[in-house]
């Protein structure tokens, strides 16, 4: 009888331990489940960086064409200027040397 009553006490304990490894199984599933969900998130967002990168580098590319072209078009008021004055002295300068041949 008391061999019995042993037996039961330990089968009671290896079942409260068993209950208890249970117990400890579900939470690191859950654990891992969470992990699991927040790894994917991580990926997402690196992927979505990964997207953000390349785009910027077009982008950037994008804004030193424009800066070029701007900067062409900003020369070309100087570069008229330049050719008026040009053509300014040349008629004075015709004009003059005009005048001076017809008095001398």
């Amino acid at each position: 009888m008391e061999r019995e009553m042993e037996l039961r006490g330990h089968i009671t304990r290896m079942e409260q331990e068993e209950s208890e490894i249970r117990e400890r199984m579900t939470a690191v599933e859950s654990h891992v489940k969470s992990a699991h969900r927040r790894i994917d998130s991580l990926e997402r967002l690196t992927h979505s960086v990964h997207e953000m990168v390349y785009e910027l580098k077009y982008m950037r590319e994008d804004v030193n064409q424009i800066r070029e072209e701007l900067n062409t078009l900003r020369s070309k008021p100087a570069k008229r200027m330049e050719l008026v004055i040009t053509a300014l002295i040349s008629s004075i300068v015709t004009g003059l040397v005009s005048i001076l041949l017809k008095v001398g």
